[in-house]
């Protein structure tokens, strides 16, 4: 199956500080990558650098087929992006918001009608359709700005730790919400430094100084690493101590 997302030898520098230095991955459709690793390690430059935000200094991006950033006018209505805050406007409605989004994707009168009403089901905010994103809690605040990166049906989606902040109930709940878009064939692009999400991915990269260290299945990552790995958090420390090379079980 083709790629929704592959990137290659990806390397980015701000000044004197190296962000990426040769990142490696790839998603396919139908299914949720983790990008996996402390605060520092490179996460959200990647992201950046996958929604077309920023051009790279080494390697290729393609997602959908098209070059990024070269091409990103013409995939950019078929990806979602989640940055990791503000991605709101914080004085309009849950459903201003909505209809915000939709309008700057073009979003149809009548498919907006039915995306939005689903979206807000799914994500339990149809009884906070008035209230202001500003007002919200952090769980129903992410959700929302879930719903507001899904509302016009993209391919592929790109998540910029999503829970951080949002409490265990939320955070079960968002994603619920995000395996209901996964089993409708979205890829998506999942970054987290909570160790404990990684195994809700069907594979992850554990990233360490932009770097890929180690990816391929949860399960698979944790048996490879046998008695020693009671935990994902056990696999993340094993490698990140050792110094040991990117292995792909």
């Amino acid at each position: 199956m083709e790629s929704a997302l592959a990137i290659r030898g990806l390397a980015k520098r701000f000044g004197e500080t190296t962000a990426l230095a040769g990142l490696d991955l790839e998603v396919a459709p139908g299914e949720v990558f983790g990008l996996v690793g402390p605060d520092g390690a490179g996460k959200t430059t990647a992201m950046r650098l996958a929604a077309g935000l920023l051009a790279p200094d080494a390697g290729t991006i393609e997602a959908l087929g098209a070059e990024i950033p070269r091409r990103i006018a013409e995939v950019r209505p078929r990806i979602g992006y989640m940055p990791q805050q503000y991605s709101l406007y914080g004085d309009l409605s849950v459903a201003e918001n909505l209809r915000f989004f939709a309008g700057m994707y073009g979003v149809p009168r009548k498919a907006f009608r039915e995306r939005s009403a689903r979206l807000l089901d799914m994500a339990r905010l149809s009884e906070f359709c008035e209230r202001p994103a500003a007002a919200l809690s952090g769980g129903m605040y992410k959700k929302l700005a879930l719903a507001c990166a899904l509302v016009h049906a993209p391919e592929l989606l790109l998540l910029d730790e999503p829970t951080n902040g949002v409490d265990p109930v939320s955070r079960r709940e968002l994603w619920a919400f995000l395996r209901e878009q996964v089993g409708a064939g979205v890829a998506v692009l999942y970054s987290t430094p909570y160790m404990e999400e990684a195994a809700r991915c069907d594979r992850v990269g554990l990233v360490v100084d932009g770097r890929i260290r180690a990816t391929g299945r949860p399960a698979d990552l944790i048996a490879a690493h046998g008695e020693a790995a009671a935990s994902f958090e056990d696999v993340f420390l094993a490698l990140t101590s050792s110094g040991a090379p990117e292995a792909a079980p």
